[in-house]
Order: C-alpha cells, then sequence, then structure tokens
C-alpha cells in the first residue's frame, strides 16, 4: 500500500465497527509502519484518513483493503464519503 492509496474496512473489520466507519467508506492511506514483533501480532500498521475530522491511527493493516488493483492515488477534491 501506498501513501494516498485509497482503501477501506474489509466487511468483518471489527475496527470500522467500533470507530463506526460505514462500509462504504473510502479512506486515503496517510503513513504505514511495522511495530516491534512482541508488541501486537498485527505488526504492520497504518494510518488512515476517512474525513479530516476522522483519522485512525495505528490500523492492523489487515483490517483494511486497497480500492480496486493499481487504484487511482486519493483525491482530495472528490466527493467525500460519509464515514
Amino acid at each position: 500500500m501506498g501513501t494516498l492509496q485509497r482503501v477501506r474496512f474489509k466487511p468483518s473489520s471489527l475496527v470500522a465497527r467500533y470507530w463506526e466507519i460505514a462500509p462504504e467508506a473510502v479512506g486515503a492511506l496517510m503513513c504505514s509502519y511495522r511495530m516491534p514483533r512482541c508488541c501486537s501480532a498485527n505488526h504492520d500498521r497504518v494510518d488512515v484518513r476517512f474525513r479530516p475530522d476522522r483519522v485512525i491511527w495505528g490500523v492492523p493493516a489487515t483490517e483494511l483493503e486497497m480500492i480496486g488493483e493499481g487504484s487511482e492515488p486519493f483525491d482530495a477534491n472528490a466527493p467525500k464519503s460519509q464515514a
């Protein structure tokens, strides 16, 4: 996943339910990083912006899916999803 890649939560994501993110909500990947294995079983993490006022920090990368293979980077001028 690359910076500003368009992503959404997988339908089975408990994280999305916890943060009340709509299943169709599209976010922009802000950054990705790896936690030490001793800290978490899901050590690949990402920060995702769904709206200017909704950023989810430290999401396990396994909870997200890219929108389309080789999808276009996130466009800040595109219509906003209602997360």
